[in-house]
């Protein structure tokens, strides 16, 4: 009976002692909610000083078209000219996990809504995550479904003239 006490408290104590490994708030956070806000800013130089030179970018393919950071900034960059305002939702979940080898994984879950200067909105379910390693991102991943910013983008403008005609086709004989 005390051999079995003795271990139940052994035990208890040992798994008190474990570091923790889940987190919901923290600097690696926090640096990747200051790297959001300088996009939303269109505050590219700031943007790029997040990442290390030698960063890891996938966005939508997961390791197999690698990205600089400098051409993941101009792609950005680019693609932030058709849009007027942009954030993500309050709600976004964000989590950081550390690795038994000391890896620091961010995740963020959240919906990306863009206003363009087209008019039209769309709102984007979006995944990230990030390896952070003395203060700089030096792997990132996405995975969204950029469908639909491509159909608002491309969209017929708010307003445009469309007219739909009938006609009636006389086939020769035989034709079908």
């Amino acid at each position: 009976m005390k051999t079995s006490i003795s271990l139940l408290l052994l035990t208890g104590i040992f798994f008190s002692c474990q570091q923790k490994q889940h987190f919901t708030s923290g600097a690696e956070i926090d640096l990747i909610k200051k790297l959001e806000e300088s996009y939303f800013k269109k505050d590219f130089a700031t943007y790029r000083s997040f990442f290390h030179d030698t960063a890891s970018i996938y966005i939508n393919n997961w390791y197999h078209e690698k990205m600089s950071p400098d051409q993941f900034v101009e792609n950005i960059r680019k693609g932030a000219e058709g849009i007027k305002e942009s954030n993500l939702a309050k709600d976004g979940f964000y989590e950081m996990i550390v690795t038994t080898d000391g890896q620091h994984w961010i995740h963020v879950w959240t919906e990306w809504t863009q206003m363009l200067k087209n008019g039209n909105e769309v709102r984007i379910p979006l995944n990230n995550v990030f390896r952070v390693e003395n203060d700089k991102i030096v792997f990132y991943g996405a995975v969204l479904d950029a469908l639909p910013g491509y159909l608002a983008e491309y969209a017929i403008d708010k307003g445009t003239f469309m007219s739909i005609h009938t006609i009636s086709v006389k086939l020769t004989p035989g034709v079908t």
